[in-house]
């Protein structure tokens, strides 16, 4: 049996552009991400704790006062953490984080 290349020759730049898209939406995502970390950081009663070398990871402590009704919040909202033990959880960033606007889960952890 004999294998003509051209035939696979011509899937490569299919998969480049496929590779190139996810590349594109994981960069989105950890904009995303960075961008809902610098909120929690301006949001009193957050501390946002930052993973070295963990490009989607970080972890929140998380002040008394702002853990009353934050699992109700967040459940309504359609916003899935972590559990959170002693008041602090490991957040983690995937491309889900770019179905809904910054704003929206601010508001979902309590922002004003």
């Amino acid at each position: 049996m004999t294998l003509d290349r051209r035939r696979f020759l011509g899937t490569l730049p299919t998969i480049s552009l496929g590779l190139a898209a996810g590349q594109a939406r994981a960069q989105y995502g950890s904009a995303a991400g960075e961008r809902l970390l610098a909120g929690l950081e301006r949001t009193a009663g957050f501390t946002v704790q930052r993973v070295v070398d963990g490009s989607n990871l970080a972890g929140l402590a998380i002040a008394p006062h702002r853990l009353d009704g934050l699992e109700e919040r967040l459940r309504a909202a359609n916003v899935r953490i972590g559990k959170v033990q002693d008041g602090k959880v490991q957040l983690g960033f995937n491309e889900s984080i770019l179905r809904r606007d910054t704003a929206y889960l601010l508001k979902a952890f309590g922002q004003p």
